[in-house]
């Protein structure tokens, strides 16, 4: 949920990212459509029938690297080294809104259930989830500051 991976980040001296510092982190200061660059393949992204070895499922962080030699990847990391920006799991990020009485929080990156030609993978995607959902295509990343 993400009350979990907000309380996670804090316990190991870290934060959630906000939906600007999420969007910096994988595009910098290019226009990208995703993390990795403007093209996706199987090779570079976790996504609705890539025809990774994990599918349908969640990959292991940074398997798309360029190191596999079952599944043949490319090393596709974001503009400042981040892995798995792009498919594998959507990541909560610490902006949040209420809608009709329900308290949502903002998620990004598109998952392993997205397809490629959709819009959910894009690098400024993203979308609004109840904050006690508990999927596992949800996940997180911790940002802490310099």
């Amino acid at each position: 949920s993400f009350a979990s991976a907000k309380a996670y980040c804090e316990w190991i001296g870290g934060r959630l990212p906000n939906w600007a510092e999420w969007v910096i982190a994988a595009n910098g200061e290019e226009d990208r459509l995703f993390a990795h660059g403007n093209e996706i393949t199987p090779a570079d992204a976790n996504y609705f029938d890539s025809g990774d070895p994990f599918e349908p499922g969640p990959s292991p962080v940074g398997y798309y690297n360029g190191d596999q030699e079952a599944f043949a990847t490319n090393d596709s990391f974001a503009k400042y080294g981040a892995y798995d920006m792009t498919g594998n799991v959507w990541e909560w990020v610490d902006d949040q809104r209420e809608s009709f009485g329900l308290v949502e929080a903002a998620i990004m990156g598109g998952s392993f259930d997205d397809d490629q030609f959709g819009t959910s993978l894009f690098s400024q995607s993203f979308n609004w989830e109840d904050v006690e959902a508990r999927r596992a295509n949800i996940g997180f990343r911790c940002a802490r500051d310099p």
